[in-house]
């Protein structure tokens, strides 16, 4: 984990789960790269307790992340996935082929939707849409019907007939600097 906070560039979002365990080579690894301009969401607590169990003094630097500058309160809005349906789970990933994949999961789904509008930031510059993503999935007649950049510079999507979960795959030949 510390090797991957350490590749985040300026400008992205780390976000922390609820982290009270957190040993000080971690909280290292954090504050660089708060250093470096990386913006840091903490979801929950963090850093009650070090790697053994400790509690934390209240004025250590590490409860609550008290020194990191760049906390922001909320996911900002060029990372967010936005649906026009509810109950939906999002994830972005890059994998190591360079592909940006997201990936929709809607657990206890009980109908099909005939079209779910997807947006999400293009952070990095990274999609091109030309040619288009490619959807797999297992849910019967869900295919991608458009995808677009909006005014915005997010990504828009228009899924048909999803029911249970899809992946979306952006070629490597879609992601600039690969």
């Amino acid at each position: 984990m510390e090797d991957d906070i350490a590749a985040m560039a300026p400008g992205e979002l780390l976000v922390l789960p609820d982290i009270r365990f957190l040993s000080r080579r971690l909280y290292d690894a954090i504050a660089a790269a708060d250093g470096r301009g990386v913006r840091i969401l903490p979801l929950g607590r963090a850093g009650c307790y070090d790697e053994n169990g400790k509690e934390r003094a209240k004025e250590s630097p590490i409860f609550e992340l008290k020194q990191i500058a760049n906390k922001v309160p909320e996911v900002p809005p060029e990372f967010k996935v936005d649906m026009s349906a509810s109950s939906i789970m999002a994830e972005t990933q890059v994998n190591g082929r360079g592909e940006l994949i997201l990936h929709l999961l809607r657990p206890g789904n009980t109908s099909t939707i005939p079209e779910l509008r997807v947006t999400f930031g293009d952070t990095v510059g990274r999609c091109v849409l030309t040619p288009p993503p490619e959807l797999f999935t297992l849910d019967d007649g869900c295919s991608l019907a458009d995808a677009q950049r909006d005014d915005d510079g997010r990504i828009a999507l228009a899924i048909r007939n999803f029911r249970t979960m899809c992946s979306i795959v952006f070629s490597a030949r879609n992601v600039k600097g690969k």
